[in-house]
Order: C-alpha cells, then structure tokens, then sequence
C-alpha cells in the first residue's frame, strides 16, 4: 500500500483533508463523525480504520443532517479512492486471516492466488494500483512457499500468538520498572501450555505443585536472571535503616 499509494496525489490531499477537518470540527456537534486519528509515523499501519469509516460514511451521506454533510464533504469528493482502497484492504484482511488461522501451505497458497486474482487483477474495474498491488501480494505469497517442500507441510506466518503472550506477560508483571525481568517470566511458557480448557483440565497441578519447589525457582533465577535495580535499591535503604 504504501509504495504504491503514499506519493499519489488523491491520496495525499485526502489524508491531509482528514487532518484539518479533525481540528475544524472537534468541538461542534458534529465531532460524531469525525475519522479515526491518524499515526503520525506508520500511518499505513491503522489504515483499515479510517478506511471503513470513509466507506461507511459513503453509504449514509444521503441520510446525514445538512450540517454533518457539510462536514464530511470532503468525503464524497474522494469516493473512487475510497472504494479502491476498501477493496483492497477487504481482500489484505482475508488474506491475513486464512494465513494466521490456517498457517501457510501450499493448498491455502493456490487458494489465495485464485482469490486475489479474482479480488484484484481481472475485474474489469479494477484500477492499476489494485492490480500492483494484487500482484505484490501474489508474489509475496509465492516467495514464503518457496521455503514449503511438502504439499503437507504448513509454516506459521503470523507473530501474533507470541506478541499475545508478551501482552499478558506484560500486563501481570509489576508496574514498578526499575523490576525489570523476574521470576515472573516463567508464567510466559505456561499461557502456551495451557491455552485451552482441554490442556488445563487434563494437566495435574497437584503433582507439579509437589515436584517443584521455591529452591528450585532461586536457583533458576540465579543462572538466568541478573540483579534488577529493585533489588539493589532495597539493599540500600535497609543498610540505611
């Protein structure tokens, strides 16, 4: 997306459009409909947001108020990049979600291929950036199953499943940061391990409750962990005491 649409000029003056109607009307009655906010740096990264609030706002200009019309003309002016982009990104999001959900293989590769086609490179109304991009992605795909040698093989394509455990990790950890890393990072291994109700019920606890004791948690943290300023500043105030 951003290679092919960031320097085009509709696509400029429509990103800059959404900015300066933010701030025309942020405090009047028709802050409702203002558009999502921008990044300010990756912009392309939440372009899905403000592109279905652009879509949405499309389907009921006809239905807003003659004041919200006026707010959100700008809108309608752009409306053939409006649809391009939403077409795109309908297709990236599909795409997207078959590979995390189904991990990438072969099979889902041809699949892919005949969807982003049929999406993206042979409507006939289609545009040029939606057949550059169709086919960008067609050969990203292409260029991941170079690495697959099995029609049975399948590879993970999608970080999200580790960045979802990092995000729990971080959100039971101390807020104190001078902490820094702790006994607690042993809890990430077990949100795999038990990320289903089948793999909690059928572990036993009990047994691993027994077999695991507070000596054996020091003496990993004593091979694998380093003194965190927490602890140092503790040291110091009870010699002050």
């Amino acid at each position: 997306l951003k290679k092919h649409f960031s320097k085009t000029s509709d696509f400029k003056e429509f990103t800059k459009m959404m900015g300066t109607r933010r701030l025309s009307y942020n405090l009047t009655d028709t802050a409702i409909l203002l558009p999502p906010k921008q990044r300010a740096i990756e912009r392309f990264m939440n372009i899905s947001s403000w592109v279905k609030w652009a879509n949405n706002i499309l389907s009921v200009y006809n239905q807003l108020t003659h004041e919200q019309q006026e707010a959100c003309s700008y809108v309608v002016k752009y409306r053939g990049l409006i649809k391009e982009l939403y077409v795109i990104i309908d297709c990236m999001n599909y795409v997207e979600q078959r590979c995390k959900s189904d991990e990438l293989s072969l099979p889902l590769y041809n699949f892919l291929t005949r969807t982003i086609t049929k999406r993206l490179v042979i409507p006939r109304d289609r545009t040029e950036r939606m057949l550059k991009v169709g086919l960008g992605m067609w050969e990203y795909l292409k260029n991941e199953c170079a690495l697959i040698t099995s029609p049975h093989e399948v590879h993970i394509i999608s970080s999200d499943i580790i960045e979802s455990c990092f995000g729990i990790y971080k959100t039971t950890k101390s807020p104190d940061k001078l902490c820094g890393v702790t006994r607690h990072v042993l809890a990430l291994p077990l949100f795999m391990k038990f990320k289903s109700s089948q793999a909690r019920l059928s572990f036993d606890f009990k047994k691993a409750m027994e077999n695991v004791h507070y000596r054996d948690l020091k003496q990993w943290k004593d091979l694998n962990l380093y003194e965190n300023p927490a602890q140092e500043r503790m040291k110091i105030t009870r010699k002050a005491a």
